[in-house]
């Protein structure tokens, strides 16, 4: 079993490298459409069933140098009892043609890493809002 310390080490070293715009972050939605033959491994991440739900606009994915990262908002229940739980996910692939592997990690250190991908994500929208402003503005004259 890998170490906690690594995987939470990992994980502020992915929130530094977020705010430092090194990672190019993107919602889980985009992927939505993914086929079966396209990527089986994303497909069947993202499949979804009475007992596992996955929150989309609150999902993330990155190519990283040596892969994938994605990090899901998932709600699963147990078929057994009912009990129904909440969270973060973080998931990894080596490349495309990989398997997708599960890391197990508290919830506060992935709730840092969300914190940094949505100011990430929304400073890019504000740039393509000032792209459009700009282009819009001088389309005036």
């Amino acid at each position: 079993v890998m170490q906690k310390e690594k995987i939470e080490t990992f994980i502020k070293q992915l929130s530094k490298d977020t705010i430092n715009n090194k990672i190019e972050w993107s919602y889980l939605y985009n992927l939505k459409n993914v086929s079966q033959d396209s990527n089986p491994s994303v497909f069947f991440l993202l499949f979804e069933d009475e007992f596992r739900h996955i929150n989309f606009d609150d999902s993330f994915y990155a190519p990283l140098p040596n892969g994938f990262i994605y990090i899901l908002n998932e709600t699963t229940e147990s078929g057994r009892d009912g009990t129904v739980l909440t969270g973060y996910r973080i998931y990894l692939q080596q490349d495309e043609a990989e398997k997708i592997s599960r890391i197990s990690c508290e919830q506060s250190p992935i709730f840092q890493l969300i914190n940094s991908i949505n100011s990430y994500l929304i400073k890019e929208e504000t740039d393509i809002e000032n792209f459009i402003d700009d282009y819009l503005s001088n389309s005036d004259q």
